[in-house]
């Protein structure tokens, strides 16, 4: 019944038939073509798990810059918190302005990965026994996960000033170009592609346009 059903438009009668399947050429069967016909580039193509993976884009130079300047400014913090808070009070909170490891990072940017399927939860409640997944409590304290997310650096503080006057994106400039120069190495687009957008809720003060 419906493969019969015919529309009028502009003059001309259309069929509620499927159209028929068309193939462009150039365009990639991802089931049936060789690596060579694949968007993947390079070590890319030899990555065998999601670290690898990620580790082809955020590479131990990012990671190990992030740590760098990250700690730099957890040592500031914790130089003033623990001048200003009495000593009791300080050694209940201080294994969280601790310095971060490499292990630590990953883990801290894994579940800031699995946090993205739980933006319907605050983070309080990310960790709650009966609502968070338990992933999170295993891999960090809320205390300390909330310190780093806080805290952690991409730039360099010490030039940050100098370099804000001519670049509002400085705060991410360097990172954000070393992984978009990884995507170029290890990835490139075809017309077999998707392209989505998510909006999120952000309350912040942001001094550039998206």
């Amino acid at each position: 019944m419906l493969g019969r059903t015919r529309l009028r438009t502009a003059g001309r009668r259309c069929s509620g038939a499927p159209a028929p399947q068309t193939q462009l050429a150039g365009d990639v069967d991802l089931r049936t073509s060789s690596p060579s016909q694949l968007e993947s580039r390079g070590h890319a193509r030899n990555a065998a798990t999601e670290l690898e993976a990620f580790q082809l884009f955020v590479t131990t130079d990012i990671m190990e810059d992030i740590i760098k300047r990250t700690n730099a400014r957890l040592e500031h913090v914790r130089k003033k918190k623990e001048e200003r808070l009495e000593e009791q009070t300080w050694k209940k909170h201080a294994h969280r302005y601790q310095p971060v490891t490499m292990t630590e990072m990953l883990a801290f940017t894994g579940i800031c990965v699995l946090r993205a399927f739980f933006t319907d939860l605050t983070l309080k409640q990310v960790y709650d026994a009966k609502l968070g997944p338990p992933a999170f409590k295993a891999t960090m304290g809320a205390g300390r996960y909330g310190t780093l997310l806080r805290y952690i650096t991409f730039d360099d503080v010490t030039s940050r000033e100098e370099r804000r006057k001519g670049d509002k994106f400085c705060l991410i400039r360097d990172i954000f170009e070393r992984f978009d120069a990884g995507l170029r190495v290890h990835f490139s687009p075809s017309e077999c592609i998707t392209i989505d957008e998510s909006l999120l809720r952000f309350r912040g003060r942001c001094p550039f346009r998206m």
